[in-house]
């Protein structure tokens, strides 16, 4: 579980950079199920990667002493469907600039997994084919 001291060092450094929005942590350090080789995945959400980059939010908060290697992902709105569903429907949110920019965010994740869900399945479907055709 994440402690408060790590979620406020985490929110005073990001809310230094206007672009950042939201940011979320995932897997082990949520549900508790922490193991050795566990690592602390956070996920920094921002309006364009093009305008910040995974560097940039590095040095935000590289002077915090994580509890384990640091799996930093920084995404945008055009980041994989799935991914950012995993983001909001697995993980907690520790950093908000805004309860409008939280809501939006959930609700485009959610409607862009649910409106891609057709599509992959038709991907998944020729995949199968082609690999069992292949077989």
């Amino acid at each position: 579980m994440i402690d408060n001291n790590l979620t406020k060092q985490i929110n005073t450094a990001l809310s230094k950079e206007p672009k950042i929005k939201l940011a979320y942590v995932l897997g082990s350090a949520v549900s508790g199920r922490v193991k050795k080789e566990s690592d602390f995945d956070l996920a920094v959400v921002i309006d364009d990667v093009s305008r910040l980059d995974h560097k940039d939010v590095y040095n935000l908060i590289s002077h915090i002493s994580f509890p384990k290697d640091l799996d930093l992902s920084v995404v945008d709105k055009r980041s994989s469907p799935i991914f950012l569903f995993q983001v909001i429907s697995t993980g907690k949110c520790i950093y908000q600039k805004s309860e409008q920019a939280k809501v939006y965010f959930e609700v485009f994740a959610a409607r862009n997994y649910y409106d891609s869900a057709h599509i992959r399945k038709i991907y998944y479907s020729y995949l199968k084919d082609k690999f069992a055709y292949a077989g």
